[in-house]
């Protein structure tokens, strides 16, 4: 079976774009943990690598120097610095690399904390195995003064977060504050709240550039015009963190240094990116301007500011809302009960602003159901009896939905602790972000499904998730805790048609898992045995 590309977990892209590279730019990635940006990159750009580890298209290199002696003109050259065995040396190569480098050419070295906190608890106090430094470190102090003394006149540090290894977030060194899960050993916190964390963080990124011409103050420099035109307001804008999820998008969190407003800007790397990005704005701009929608929940809605084009990637700007994402804070079990009253109270308030009973045709019916029975089939198709349980799923919901009347509401289509917004200190809810899987027909209760269970989801299998909402659902309706039974009186739910809703759900639910290839083959198998476990229960 060919193996499928996840366009959304392509963080070599991103990274390429905050590197503001051309096409076809020549680059050399060395070292061990770039591997995987080569392999994302190879067939956009004149790609080179040197470590021996890396299969055999490898260059029979093992570190920077050795590569160094036969080519030059890099625009761009990743480099692992855990791929070097000897510190001593490491100025003379960082000079053979520059030398080596474009006149507008720029280094991304990957580099590791000699005093690592977690490194330093899992090997001497917890003894967890997390003990190894991969390879030679220093400090950040050491890494900047070595890059400045090697001739880069423009160096930016970033942490990378959690490592380097599992990147998921790019933050400047310089931010000041970051927002730490509950979870996090309050040692961490501490140091975050002394403003010393950056030194005993696991890893770093650095951006260093021969020339004063950093891609990333050009482009923020940019950004400054365009908006200074669309908001007649001068702009001094700072890069403060880079997120590169899996799901989607490069976004980007900008501050102006003079009024402390804050940008979000989310930059589409590939054209199906740019579907689900431009998804995100229309349906927040349907939102702002329906006039059913009360304004209480306009006012939790990212304001748009426009879309751009910059290096070929489309972006699309809208104001930073408050607040910090809900998962975040979700372990205080003192505001638990607060976050979800209020995201209920939200979610509750669209829905039934923008309800319709509507008659089920076959129009109606296939667009609640195709796209995620067509990306399922194909996602499970190595699967024994998937099409038959997709389609026994399927065929229940028709009988039970078409030439009926229901009714049909607004929805957010991924309404989940990672999309609200809340204040950290009381959990009221200041927003709620990350439309694009939004629908115009959707029946009520479908987002508060997903939110009851993507809040159990990491103490509990998604098998034991479903299962106690299909037997809460038969004993008790669909009643979330301190509601009063809103949809039950409202739209009509009750315990003979909770199956529809369950059996709407786990379709939505899976197959919008299924968009995102890599992350959906840890839960593949698990799928299936819910689909499965699903269909025996609404056909006994």
């Amino acid at each position: 079976m060919t193996k499928q590309i996840d366009i959304f977990n392509q963080t070599g892209s991103k990274l390429v774009f905050l590197l503001g590279l051309q096409p076809y730019a020549r680059i050399l990635f060395v070292g061990r943990r770039t591997k995987r940006w080569y392999e994302e990159l190879r067939g956009r750009f004149d790609c080179h690598i040197t470590s021996d580890s890396l299969g055999p298209e490898v260059e029979p290199h093992g570190s920077a120097s050795c590569q160094m002696q036969t080519t030059k003109n890099y625009q761009l050259i990743i480099w692992d610095i855990s791929s070097e065995n000897n510190l001593m040396t490491l100025n003379r190569q960082l000079m053979k690399v520059r030398d080596h480098l474009a006149p507008n050419g720029r280094l991304a070295l990957l580099a590791s904390n000699r005093y690592s906190l977690h490194r330093f608890l899992g090997r001497y106090i917890l003894r967890t195995g997390y003990a190894q430094w991969p390879g030679p470190c220093l400090s950040s102090c050491n890494y900047k003064a070595l890059l400045k003394k090697a001739g880069f006149s423009e160096v930016m540090e970033f942490l990378a977060i959690p490592n380097l290894e599992s990147m998921e977030e790019l933050v400047a060194s310089d931010i000041g504050y970051i927002q730490f899960p509950a979870y996090y050993h309050i040692i961490f916190k501490i140091a975050q709240a002394l403003g010393c964390y950056k030194f005993i963080n696991d890893d770093y990124l650095y951006i260093a550039s021969i020339k004063e011409e950093n891609p990333i103050k050009g482009f923020l420099s940019w950004l400054q015009i365009r908006l200074a035109e669309k908001l007649e307001y001068n702009y001094k804008l700072k890069l403060t963190k880079c997120l590169l999820q899996q799901r989607g998008a490069l976004i980007l969190l900008i501050r102006d240094i003079i009024s402390r407003k804050q940008f979000v800007v989310r930059v589409a790397t590939s054209p199906e990116i740019d579907i689900k990005i431009s998804r995100n704005n229309f349906w927040i701009t349907e939102i702002l301007s329906n006039e059913r929608i009360p304004q209480d929940v306009k006012n939790k809605m990212p304001k748009p500011l426009g879309k751009l084009e910059y290096l070929r990637s489309f972006l699309y700007i809208e104001e930073m809302l408050p607040g910090i994402l809900a998962w975040k804070v979700k372990a205080k079990e003192r505001i638990n009960s607060k976050i979800f009253t209020n995201a209920y109270q939200f979610i509750y308030e669209l829905n039934k602003s923008t309800s319709q009973l509507i008659t089920i045709n076959d129009e109606i019916f296939n667009d609640l159901v195709k796209k995620d029975v067509d990306i399922l089939m194909t996602q499970l198709s190595d699967i024994e009896d998937s099409k038959k349980v997709i389609g026994d799923i399927t065929t229940y919901l028709k009988i039970r939905l078409l030439n009926r009347k229901h009714y049909l509401v607004w929805g957010h289509g991924d309404y989940s602790y990672g999309n609200i917004l809340v204040d950290p200190k009381n959990g009221e809810l200041l927003g709620v972000i990350d439309w694009d899987n939004g629908r115009n027909r959707e029946f009520p209760g479908i987002d508060l499904l997903n939110l009851i269970i993507q809040s159990h989801r990491g103490k509990k299998s998604l098998g034991r998730c479903f299962q106690e909402v299909w037997e809460s659902s038969l004993s008790k309706g669909l009643i979330a805790p301190n509601t009063e039974g809103h949809y039950e009186k409202v739209f009509g739910i009750s315990k003979t048609n909770s199956g529809v809703i369950l059996a709407l759900f786990c379709l939505h639910f899976f197959g919008r898992e299924a968009q995102y290839s890599s992350s959906f083959l840890s839960i593949k198998k698990e799928c299936f045995t819910v689909m499965t476990w699903l269909k025996d229960k609404l056909y006994s």
